[in-house]
Order: structure tokens, then C-alpha cells, then sequence
């Protein structure tokens, strides 16, 4: 096969594939592979049948300060970065990667049937 003889809806569609089959392939080696992300720990809480992580968001002196210092909007930016930063993180990446593959191959497979449909290709037989 000729790769610079196909058209050029033939080879965003190939593309798209490519992509879409490829990130769906990295995104379930990932997903297997990795667990879920609990998040920051500011401490653990002690009991009698282990130790369970605390997140800062479960100190209400943490949450105080940070609030007399940056006021409700660093708190909202800090809530912000934390589940911003656990998008790219164990099952969250996984799935993320999926999400940008699709959304990768969904603008080859749109650019591809836009060029067919303005007549940029030959007419030839199909």
C-alpha cells in the first residue's frame, strides 16, 4: 500500500484508528496496572484495626488556616489543584488517556469526512 498515493480522507481516517486503538490499548495497560489515587495525606488515624489516611480536607484547623490566609478562594484553588493533579494519576490517567484518544480520533474522523464533502479529493472509484 502506497501511503502517499491515498487519499486524504482515506489517511485521517487511518489515523483516527491508529490513535483510537492505540490509546485504548495504553489507557487498559494502564488501567491494570496502576491503582486508584487516594490523594494527598496530611496524616493517619489510628485504630484498632489500622491505619487510615487523613486528607487535609478532613482537618478543620488546616482548612482554618488556610482559609485566614488565602481566603475562600485559595481554598477553592487548593480543592481546585488537588483533584486537578489526580486526573493524571493511577485509574484517573487511564481513563483520561481514553478520553483524549476518542476525542483525538472523533477530529480525524470529522476532518476526514469535512475534506470529502468539500470535493478536495479525486473522483475516482470506491
Amino acid at each position: 500500500m502506497n501511503f502517499a498515493a491515498m487519499e486524504q480522507s482515506l489517511k485521517l481516517k487511518l489515523l483516527g484508528v491508529s490513535i483510537l486503538v492505540i490509546g485504548v490499548g495504553i489507557g487498559l495497560a494502564v488501567y491494570l496496572n496502576a491503582g486508584s489515587h487516594a490523594g494527598p495525606v496530611s496524616g493517619y488515624e489510628l485504630t484498632d484495626s489500622g491505619a487510615y489516611p487523613l486528607s487535609p480536607f478532613d482537618s478543620k484547623q488546616q482548612m482554618r488556616s488556610m482559609e485566614l490566609y488565602g481566603g475562600k478562594m485559595g481554598v477553592m484553588m487548593y480543592q481546585f489543584a488537588i483533584w486537578f493533579g489526580g486526573l493524571w494519576q493511577g485509574r484517573n490517567l487511564a481513563r483520561m488517556i481514553w478520553i483524549l484518544s476518542a476525542a483525538a480520533a472523533w477530529v480525524c474522523f470529522y476532518l476526514a469526512r469535512r475534506s470529502t464533502a468539500t470535493g478536495q479529493e479525486s473522483d475516482g472509484p470506491r
